[in-house]
């Protein structure tokens, strides 16, 4: 077993213990802009291991297309319909706050929770099932393309003209 294959969940695992530590309380404008670097930075990370484990699968590349095609859109598909619907919720829940807060704040416990507990079945999967990597590689991709198209919710948010500190609603988040 491979030392990267340990130290990767570990550093993941140190992201929120590392939030809940510091002592700095920031508003809402702050806390979307972690939300969308930790959705983002996660989702690239998880579709380039997932891109790793389709390379090791042995394929010839012509035949990790389809595989790496697939798991791309129904990722960006799962993201757009299912997770943004998640990160629009937070983001109403970011703006209710009227003081700033411990950047731990940026998800509620219920989603740090849910995070960590996806970084336990990867390393379990990983180290003890050894699952085909081209099965790996597909999940990895279209987890991965999920965060990254549901993490556009907050840089939509981001993005927004307004300028003051704190945002009273979010973007609406259009329905296709």
């Amino acid at each position: 077993m491979d030392i990267s294959t340990l130290v990767r969940p570990l550093i993941m695992l140190s992201i929120p213990l590392t939030l809940w530590v510091l002592p700095m309380k920031v508003g809402y404008k702050a806390l979307v802009i972690l939300a969308f670097f930790i959705w983002f930075a996660g989702g690239m990370m998880m579709s380039l291991r997932g891109i790793d484990f389709l390379t090791a699968s042995g394929l010839p590349q012509n035949q990790l297309m389809l595989p790496l095609i697939a798991a791309t859109i129904i990722g960006y598909l799962k993201g757009k319909f299912v997770l943004s619907k998640a990160s629009s919720k937070n983001l109403i829940r970011l703006a209710e706050f009227t003081e700033p807060q411990k950047l731990i704040a940026v998800y509620p416990l219920r989603s740090w929770i849910l995070i960590g507990v996806m970084i336990g079945l990867s390393l379990l999967i990983t180290t003890f099932l050894s699952a085909q990597p081209l099965w790996r590689g597909s999940v990895n991709v279209g987890l991965g393309m999920a965060l990254v198209a549901s993490s556009l919710v907050y840089l939509k948010a981001i993005m927004q003209k307004n300028t003051d500190s704190v945002v009273t609603t979010p973007p609406i988040i259009e329905e296709n």
